[in-house]
């Protein structure tokens, strides 16, 4: 009993005199604090088909606009609050615009071929609803005045009409699978952005970042991110499969390009450091179209459970306000058969989705023509010098049919048959500056192909 009091002692004697000597602090590990990074989520999905155009109107001015893969489609600004968004080749992509507001939005662009809607695609909507992902939400027709416009009886040769380039379908570099580099080069580069024009430090091939946040992204897709403070360098490990395109101070546009794994790593100017580790996958495109995809996806997640990745909180940014041209008019046409159409005011401006489809030319201050050049459809917007504008489809097709104009269902065969008429609202905002010269008789009209612009000249005294 006495050899065990004593043990015990001083096991207790050792525990006390170890409660007063300070602990030895283990080497702590560097703590990087996050940069507070948002997300601005797409809640908008467009449809476009291939070689035509949807247009789109916003209440603010339009400051900047990012497009993740340009070979899907492009947006055009024609005005300071209007742009068309034109569909190139099928695929999904990502649009980012930007106005004066501070306001923002993602939308998801789908292009497809056309006519590759079939009636039991459009009836997988209902089912669609009962999945997790739900459906996106489109765009609300704007109520802007039609135009008032009818089929001419003056007779044109298609001489007058200019052959135009249609879209280049050369692909980017860094979309050539056998063109990727095997050894990332390590390089610096240095970039200066609005509004004050500071330096930016942009970093390539250096794994100087720890993985931290995963994020997943698709090819040709992008997602656009913000932080909290200012963004003073970017480190990114293979900018061959995704890249951060530092927009403003504090945005970057993280783009999908090649399937892979890569690391960016964001540092903002308080020294905080966030890096994201990347997964591009490869888009799932099914023969049946991107609806016959999304229901696809939503089964399988539904039923297995699919794991949340890259869970980034909302942007407290406020989605524009936007609204859309909605496509009301058809006119079919024969190929290399022009026709000339009559509007009752002064044409401003006019756009031509594809010229390889089908071209437009100004034949009198509010007349212009049109020449079916290759089967397929297109899509052409006018405007006048009272604000109205018009989205009007073109069907150029091979048969012998007359060339018709229909509104609404009703073909128009006549001349004097009115076509879609509005009431005259002015919107001096959205027009050129200088659309006229009454002095000399001429009058100028912007015309736009693709995204190049052209200022046309036309006279008053020109004989009908």
């Amino acid at each position: 009993m006495t050899f065990r009091a004593s043990v015990l002692s001083r096991v207790a004697v050792v525990i006390l005199c170890s409660s007063f000597v300070a602990p030895t602090a283990a080497p702590a590990a560097e703590v990087e604090t996050d940069v507070g990074l948002t997300e601005h989520k797409r809640n908008v999905v467009v449809d476009v088909n291939r070689s035509e155009a949807r247009l789109i109107q916003i209440r603010n001015r339009v400051i900047r606009t990012s497009v993740s893969d340009p070979r899907i489609f492009e947006p055009v600004v024609v005005a300071e609050n209007q742009f068309y968004i034109v569909g190139k080749n099928p695929g999904r992509a990502t649009l980012g615009i930007w106005d004066d507001a501070g306001c923002v939005e993602s939308i998801e662009i789908r292009v497809t071929k056309t006519g590759s809607k079939t009636p039991f695609m459009s009836g997988l909507s209902f089912f669609k609803k009962l999945v997790s992902h739900g459906e996106k939400q489109g765009l609300a027709a704007s109520p802007m005045s039609k135009l008032d416009f009818t089929e001419s009886a003056r007779k044109i040769d298609k001489s007058m009409f200019i052959e135009e380039q249609g879209w280049a379908t050369s692909f980017p570099e860094w979309e050539n699978k056998k063109g990727r580099r095997n050894k990332i080069e390590p390089r610096t580069d240095t970039i200066c952005v609005p509004p004050d024009g500071k330096e930016i430090i942009i970093r390539i091939g250096t794994e100087a970042c720890q993985r931290h946040r995963p994020v997943d992204l698709q090819a040709s897709q992008s997602r656009l991110l913000k932080i909290n403070g200012r963004i003073v360098e970017t480190v990114i490990k293979d900018p061959d499969v995704s890249e951060g395109v530092v927009v403003s101070e504090n945005e970057i546009v993280l783009l999908g390009k090649h399937p892979g794994h890569t690391v960016l790593a964001i540092c903002d100017e308080f020294g905080n450091k966030e890096a994201l580790d990347i997964t591009v996958k490869k888009p799932f495109r099914s023969p049946l179209g991107f609806r016959f995809t999304e229901l696809t996806t939503g089964l399988i997640d539904t039923i297995f459970g699919a794991k949340k990745r890259s869970a980034l909180r909302r942007s407290s940014e406020m989605p524009l306000d936007k609204l859309e041209q909605k496509v009301e008019t058809t006119i079919e046409l024969r190929e290399s058969e022009p026709k000339v159409f009559r509007v009752k005011n002064s044409i401003v401006r006019t756009v031509v989705s594809d010229p390889k489809v089908a071209s437009l030319s100004m034949v009198s201050p509010n007349e212009f023509g049109l020449l079916g050049r290759a089967t397929g459809n297109a899509t052409i917007f006018v405007w006048d010098d009272f604000g109205n504008r018009e989205a009007i489809r073109v069907r150029v097709t091979k048969s012998s049919n007359k060339a018709s104009l229909t509104a609404k269902g009703k073909v128009l065969s006549s001349p004097n048959d009115r076509a879609v008429v509005g009431k005259q609202e002015p919107d001096k905002d959205s027009l050129p500056e200088a659309d006229s010269d009454l002095s000399n008789g001429v009058h100028l009209t912007e015309c736009w192909v693709g995204n190049q612009k052209d200022i046309v000249q036309t006279r008053y005294s020109d004989p009908e």
